[in-house]
């Protein structure tokens, strides 16, 4: 199943947090809200990129926005080596860092 798959069946007032991942867990936010905020270009311009790449996984976060990971062509890369302006990250640093590791994402350790 497509991202695109997954919004234009969803419903209206379901929540969403987006992310672009790879085999190395690195996240990378790409949308959050509800699926009109979603496709609207001002908030989430980045989402459009990533309709069309499959998904790898979805959770449920604890207020019952759906998280979902989806996979692009990059999938086998360390973020490091897909961008060149990596000088300022650390990785053990989440707020220097553009990406979130799985235990920091909303849906960690929750269980419905």
């Amino acid at each position: 199943m497509m991202l695109y798959d997954l919004l234009r069946t969803a419903r209206y007032g379901q929540r969403f947090c987006c992310y672009v991942t790879n085999v190395f867990d690195q996240n990378i936010p790409i949308g959050f809200g509800v699926r009109k905020e979603l496709l609207d270009t001002d908030k989430n311009d980045d989402l459009f990129d990533y309709l069309m790449c499959d998904i790898d996984m979805i959770t449920v976060a604890k207020d019952g926005a759906l998280v979902v990971r989806v996979r692009d062509e990059h999938f086998y890369q360390r973020l490091e080596e897909q961008f060149q302006c990596t000088g300022g990250w650390k990785v053990s640093d989440p707020k220097t860092r553009p990406f979130k590791f799985s235990n920091e994402m909303e849906d960690w350790e929750y269980h419905g």
